[in-house]
Protein backbone atom coordinates (compact mmCIF):
# COMPACT_ATOMS: atom_id res chain seq x y z
CA UNK A 1 0.00 0.00 0.00
CA UNK A 2 1.59 3.64 -0.86
CA UNK A 3 1.98 6.10 1.77
CA UNK A 4 -0.72 8.08 0.35
CA UNK A 5 -3.32 5.16 0.43
CA UNK A 6 -2.11 4.32 4.20
CA UNK A 7 -3.17 8.06 5.17
CA UNK A 8 -6.62 7.74 3.40
CA UNK A 9 -7.29 4.30 5.55
CA UNK A 10 -6.28 5.50 8.59
CA UNK A 11 -8.37 9.03 8.06
CA UNK A 12 -11.76 7.45 9.34
CA UNK A 13 -10.24 6.44 12.33
CA UNK A 14 -8.43 9.19 13.32
CA UNK A 15 -11.89 11.15 13.27
CA UNK A 16 -13.91 8.65 15.09
CA UNK A 17 -10.98 8.48 17.56
CA UNK A 18 -11.50 12.47 18.20
CA UNK A 19 -15.41 11.96 18.27
CA UNK A 20 -14.92 9.16 20.98
CA UNK A 21 -13.36 12.20 22.88
CA UNK A 22 -15.67 14.53 22.67
CA UNK A 23 -14.02 16.07 19.76
CA UNK A 24 -15.32 16.59 15.95
CA UNK A 25 -13.34 18.23 13.41
CA UNK A 26 -14.41 21.55 13.09
CA UNK A 27 -15.55 22.51 9.84
CA UNK A 28 -13.38 25.01 8.03
CA UNK A 29 -16.69 27.45 7.08
CA UNK A 30 -17.13 27.00 10.44
CA UNK A 31 -16.56 30.55 12.36
CA UNK A 32 -16.81 29.83 16.37
CA UNK A 33 -16.24 33.77 16.89
CA UNK A 34 -20.30 34.56 18.52
CA UNK A 35 -22.10 37.18 16.98
CA UNK A 36 -23.24 39.74 18.68
CA UNK A 37 -26.13 42.33 18.79
CA UNK A 38 -24.96 46.06 18.86
CA UNK A 39 -27.96 46.81 20.59
CA UNK A 40 -27.03 44.12 23.83
CA UNK A 41 -23.85 46.37 24.32
CA UNK A 42 -26.06 49.19 26.06
CA UNK A 43 -29.26 49.75 27.62
CA UNK A 44 -31.90 52.43 26.62
CA UNK A 45 -32.05 53.48 30.21
CA UNK A 46 -27.79 53.47 30.15
CA UNK A 47 -27.81 55.79 26.67
CA UNK A 48 -30.27 58.15 28.42
CA UNK A 49 -28.13 58.54 31.22
CA UNK A 50 -25.27 59.30 29.21
CA UNK A 51 -27.09 61.24 26.35
CA UNK A 52 -29.62 63.37 29.64
CA UNK A 53 -32.43 61.97 27.39
CA UNK A 54 -35.29 59.55 28.07
CA UNK A 55 -34.78 57.07 24.88
CA UNK A 56 -36.92 54.88 22.67
CA UNK A 57 -36.54 51.73 22.64
CA UNK A 58 -33.87 50.56 20.13
CA UNK A 59 -34.42 49.17 17.18
CA UNK A 60 -31.65 46.61 15.66
CA UNK A 61 -31.01 45.51 12.34
CA UNK A 62 -27.69 44.25 10.45
CA UNK A 63 -26.48 43.60 7.25
CA UNK A 64 -22.95 43.50 5.45
CA UNK A 65 -19.95 45.50 5.23
CA UNK A 66 -17.60 44.30 2.74
CA UNK A 67 -15.98 40.84 3.81
CA UNK A 68 -17.83 41.80 7.69
CA UNK A 69 -21.42 42.03 9.30
CA UNK A 70 -22.59 45.73 10.47
CA UNK A 71 -24.79 45.55 13.53
CA UNK A 72 -26.34 48.66 14.20
CA UNK A 73 -28.65 49.73 16.69
CA UNK A 74 -30.37 53.49 16.65
CA UNK A 75 -31.80 54.47 19.94
CA UNK A 76 -34.22 56.86 19.04
CA UNK A 77 -35.30 59.96 21.89
CA UNK A 78 -38.71 61.77 23.38
CA UNK A 79 -37.02 65.14 23.11
CA UNK A 80 -35.92 66.22 19.66
CA UNK A 81 -32.57 65.27 17.69
CA UNK A 82 -31.22 63.48 20.83
CA UNK A 83 -30.61 59.96 19.20
CA UNK A 84 -27.57 57.75 19.29
CA UNK A 85 -26.47 55.20 17.04
CA UNK A 86 -23.91 52.04 17.81
CA UNK A 87 -22.83 49.88 15.58
CA UNK A 88 -20.14 46.82 15.45
CA UNK A 89 -18.68 45.80 12.76
CA UNK A 90 -17.58 41.64 13.23
CA UNK A 91 -16.36 39.36 11.08
CA UNK A 92 -19.28 37.31 9.49
CA UNK A 93 -19.08 33.85 10.24
CA UNK A 94 -19.69 32.80 6.48
CA UNK A 95 -16.26 34.05 5.49
CA UNK A 96 -13.90 32.63 8.44
CA UNK A 97 -10.98 33.14 5.88
CA UNK A 98 -11.59 36.72 5.17
CA UNK A 99 -9.18 39.13 6.85
CA UNK A 100 -9.84 39.72 10.60
CA UNK A 101 -11.19 43.52 11.88
CA UNK A 102 -7.90 44.10 13.50
CA UNK A 103 -6.42 43.73 9.84
CA UNK A 104 -9.22 46.01 8.29
CA UNK A 105 -8.79 48.49 10.89
CA UNK A 106 -4.95 48.84 10.61
CA UNK A 107 -5.50 49.13 6.55
CA UNK A 108 -7.89 52.10 6.94
CA UNK A 109 -6.13 54.10 9.88
CA UNK A 110 -3.18 53.41 10.16
CA UNK A 111 -1.80 55.65 7.31
CA UNK A 112 -3.00 58.74 9.15
CA UNK A 113 -0.97 57.64 12.70
CA UNK A 114 2.07 57.61 10.02
CA UNK A 115 1.25 61.21 8.24
CA UNK A 116 1.32 62.35 12.00
CA UNK A 117 4.70 61.11 13.24
CA UNK A 118 5.93 62.43 9.76
CA UNK A 119 6.72 58.91 8.42
CA UNK A 120 6.69 57.93 4.51
CA UNK A 121 7.91 59.82 1.52
CA UNK A 122 6.61 62.60 0.27
CA UNK A 123 5.31 60.85 -2.50
CA UNK A 124 3.48 58.48 -0.61
CA UNK A 125 2.24 61.55 1.79
CA UNK A 126 0.40 62.93 -1.68
CA UNK A 127 -1.23 60.06 -2.42
CA UNK A 128 -2.00 59.31 1.05
CA UNK A 129 -3.88 63.03 0.96
CA UNK A 130 -5.64 62.04 -2.01
CA UNK A 131 -7.05 58.99 -0.54
CA UNK A 132 -7.87 60.88 2.61
CA UNK A 133 -9.52 63.29 0.80
CA UNK A 134 -12.16 60.96 -1.19
CA UNK A 135 -12.47 58.76 2.10
CA UNK A 136 -13.44 61.33 4.32
CA UNK A 137 -13.76 64.43 2.22
CA UNK A 138 -10.99 66.78 4.00
CA UNK A 139 -11.73 65.64 7.67
CA UNK A 140 -8.56 63.98 9.14
CA UNK A 141 -9.40 61.15 12.04
CA UNK A 142 -7.99 62.41 15.35
CA UNK A 143 -6.49 59.78 17.13
CA UNK A 144 -7.82 59.40 21.05
CA UNK A 145 -5.64 57.88 23.52
CA UNK A 146 -7.09 54.92 26.41
CA UNK A 147 -10.47 53.66 25.00
CA UNK A 148 -9.76 50.66 23.54
CA UNK A 149 -6.77 49.25 21.37
CA UNK A 150 -6.73 51.93 19.48
CA UNK A 151 -9.52 54.42 18.70
CA UNK A 152 -10.45 57.63 16.30
CA UNK A 153 -12.39 60.46 16.31
CA UNK A 154 -13.83 61.51 12.96
CA UNK A 155 -15.33 64.79 13.91
CA UNK A 156 -16.73 68.18 12.70
CA UNK A 157 -18.04 71.59 14.32
CA UNK A 158 -21.30 69.93 15.00
CA UNK A 159 -20.49 66.46 16.20
CA UNK A 160 -18.58 63.46 14.91
CA UNK A 161 -18.35 59.69 15.16
CA UNK A 162 -16.21 57.64 17.72
CA UNK A 163 -14.25 54.45 16.08
CA UNK A 164 -12.83 52.00 19.12
CA UNK A 165 -11.30 48.66 18.11
CA UNK A 166 -11.41 46.23 20.81
CA UNK A 167 -10.97 42.56 20.39
CA UNK A 168 -11.38 42.54 16.87
CA UNK A 169 -14.57 43.82 16.75
CA UNK A 170 -15.24 47.41 15.86
CA UNK A 171 -17.38 50.08 17.60
CA UNK A 172 -18.49 53.48 15.77
CA UNK A 173 -20.57 55.55 17.98
CA UNK A 174 -22.19 58.87 17.17
CA UNK A 175 -24.59 61.19 19.32
CA UNK A 176 -27.15 63.53 18.07
CA UNK A 177 -28.40 66.62 19.61
CA UNK A 178 -27.23 70.17 20.97
CA UNK A 179 -23.80 70.52 22.48
CA UNK A 180 -20.05 70.60 21.35
CA UNK A 181 -18.49 68.57 18.90
CA UNK A 182 -16.07 68.13 22.66
CA UNK A 183 -19.45 67.09 24.84
CA UNK A 184 -20.09 64.64 22.23
CA UNK A 185 -16.59 62.82 22.03
CA UNK A 186 -17.22 62.59 26.16
CA UNK A 187 -20.45 61.21 25.76
CA UNK A 188 -19.24 58.49 23.15
CA UNK A 189 -16.28 57.57 25.66
CA UNK A 190 -18.26 56.82 28.00
CA UNK A 191 -20.80 54.74 25.78
CA UNK A 192 -17.69 52.61 24.50
CA UNK A 193 -16.49 52.00 27.98
CA UNK A 194 -19.80 50.61 28.52
CA UNK A 195 -20.10 48.92 25.53
CA UNK A 196 -16.55 47.03 25.49
CA UNK A 197 -17.22 45.78 29.35
CA UNK A 198 -20.20 43.53 27.44
CA UNK A 199 -17.49 42.20 24.03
Amino acid sequence: MTRRGLWLALLPVLVFGCNLFGQSAPSPSEDKTPKIDACSLATREEVGAIQGAKMLDPKSSEGPATDFLLSQCYYGSVEPDKSVSVGLMQRNPKEPGARTITQFWHQTFDHFASAENGDGNEKNREERKGDENKEHEGVRPQKIEGIGQESYWLGNPMGGILYVLTNDRMLRISFGGPGSANDKLTKSKALAQKAMSRL
